[in-house]
Formats: C-alpha cells, sequence, structure tokens
C-alpha cells in the first residue's frame, strides 16, 4: 500500500508578514523593531504575563472552591451517617 507523500517544508523559516502593512517583506529574526514596534511589544508581553497571572488565580482559587465543596459533601454524609447512628 502507498503512503501519501507530505510536502517538503521550506529550509529557510521567517516570520510572516505584517497584516496591516501591504507588501512589506517577511520578518527576520534578527530584525530591529521601531521604537513604536517595541513598545507594541513590550505591552502585549505585559498583557499576556497578567492574563497568565489571572488565569493561575482563577485556577487556584476554583480548585480551592471544589476542594471546598467537596469537604462540605463529606461532612454532611459524616453528619447524616451520625445522626442514624450507624457507625
Amino acid at each position: 500500500m502507498e503512503q501519501a507523500r507530505r510536502p517538503a517544508r521550506p529550509e529557510h523559516h521567517t516570520l510572516p508578514v505584517d497584516c496591516d502593512e501591504p507588501g512589506t517583506p517577511p520578518k527576520s529574526l534578527g530584525q530591529k523593531l521601531t521604537g513604536e514596534q517595541e513598545e507594541q511589544l513590550e505591552s502585549s508581553v505585559c498583557q499576556l504575563a497578567e492574563k497568565i497571572v489571572v488565569d493561575q488565580w482563577k485556577a487556584k482559587k476554583k480548585k480551592e472552591e471544589e476542594e471546598e465543596k467537596s469537604a462540605a459533601a463529606k461532612a454532611a454524609q459524616a453528619t447524616w451517617v451520625d445522626d442514624m447512628g450507624v457507625d
């Protein structure tokens, strides 16, 4: 049985062309940023870092709430069993 051929990967990797600036060449990894581009990059990185912190806090809070619900359910179960006089 023949296997499907995969297209060859390009040998030279570049970053995509800017969508807002048609006709700009692909950006290389060593390209220097303008002041405005650097500010945008810093802003984006800060926003991403803040989002990560908030997401981690939300995940921790959710886990704590689930543990509290589980503990409350177990406590309620134990109380019900005690009320019934079952050991």
